[in-house]
């Protein structure tokens, strides 16, 4: 059982932590924007240091969920409504500390065996019988230790600006991993931290995946 988790992850806009299992995301809706979209028009752009294929299967579940919103994707060469800069961030190691419990066995298991013989008291012949009877060993905690466990900050960004380069929407997610991998987790960040886009400004929610 862990008593004591010491977050160390610098963890500015979300409050609490990531945890491998969740994702944690917050948004800020700094302009209106109605519940679904009329037709316009957007561009995705990339705004980190990840690219190739792995930003172009980013891109496409952002264009996705938008789309779906009621946005419509820029042809190239046209000047867009709106240009979303998707940042998927590389990941960056940290250290948990925390306390777990020492938990041995104390007692057990122990076997009985068990032989006798009965009568009614009725004169009539007393009955043998035998038996097992089993107690199952007992544990307790019997101290605590001090662990560290290595982990990978998983991060993107999501930046929409208007045509007339007024941010209107700022959103991100953020998870803990064991690895550095990108690939896996990336598309289910991108999916919370859009998620009923546009959602409710100053939102901070844990989800899992």
């Amino acid at each position: 059982m862990m008593r004591l988790l010491l977050c160390l992850l610098p963890l500015v806009l979300l409050p609490g932590c990531a945890t491998q299992d969740g994702v944690m995301m917050a948004r800020k809706i700094l302009h209106a924007l109605p519940k679904k979209g009329h037709g316009e028009t957007f561009e995705i752009v990339n705004a980190g240091k990840v690219g190739g294929l792995g930003f172009n299967l980013y891109a496409t579940e952002a264009a996705r969920i938008l789309t779906a919103y009621g946005w419509r994707q820029s042809t190239a060469g046209g000047t867009p409504d709106y240009r979303v800069k998707l940042n998927p961030m590389r990941a960056v190691q940290h250290t948990l500390k925390f306390q777990e419990d020492v938990v041995r066995q104390v007692s057990g298991p122990t076997r009985t065996e068990h032989r006798g013989s009965f009568s009614n008291g009725y004169d009539t012949p007393s009955v043998r019988f035998t038996g097992t009877s089993y107690t199952p060993a007992s544990y307790a905690v019997v101290g605590v230790r001090n662990v560290q466990k290595k982990v990978f900050l998983r991060e993107v960004q999501i930046e929409i600006v208007s045509k007339a380069g007024q941010q209107v929407y700022f959103g991100t997610g953020r998870n803990t991993g064991p690895t550095s991998e990108l690939i896996g987790i990336m598309p289910t960040l991108i999916k919370r931290v859009l998620s009923d886009f546009p959602g409710v400004n100053g939102e901070h929610r844990l989800t899992y995946h």
